[in-house]
């Protein structure tokens, strides 16, 4: 059954998703394990390709692995960082793109080529 979404719903969907933002500052707060259960399981219910499924959650817990991951992640962005030249690569710089060090949870997404699930 297709469900029929009111107005009000669609206008709140709507500002949600004008809302959502690229967050470049991060807390190191704890994450509710219930929140994180929903998050989880709303990354689970997505659509995917003839409902394969694919997507694999770990949630890296190790401070070892933790750091692998964040030398992995300067590894790449330095490479990142040589594709570009003058005022781009200065900005580039700039940016902070990762938050890898500051958060709570990192959550490796892996995607399964051979999902036993659904058609894709």
């Amino acid at each position: 059954v297709i469900p029929n979404f009111s107005p009000g719903f669609r206008e709140e969907l709507d500002k949600l998703f004008q809302w959502r933002r690229d967050v470049r500052r991060f807390v190191r707060d704890p994450v509710d394990p219930l929140v994180l259960r929903q998050i989880l399981y709303h990354g689970t219910i997505a659509p995917s390709v003839g409902n394969s499924q694919p997507w694999r959650f770990v949630q890296v817990e190790s401070d070892e692995r933790r750091q692998m991951i964040v030398d992995n992640y300067k590894r790449a962005n330095a490479e990142a960082l040589e594709i570009y030249e003058g005022k781009k690569k200065s900005k580039y710089a700039q940016l902070k793109l990762s938050g890898l060090e500051e958060a709570p949870i990192i959550l490796a997404v892996f995607c399964e080529k051979e999902s036993a699930a659904g058609h894709g």
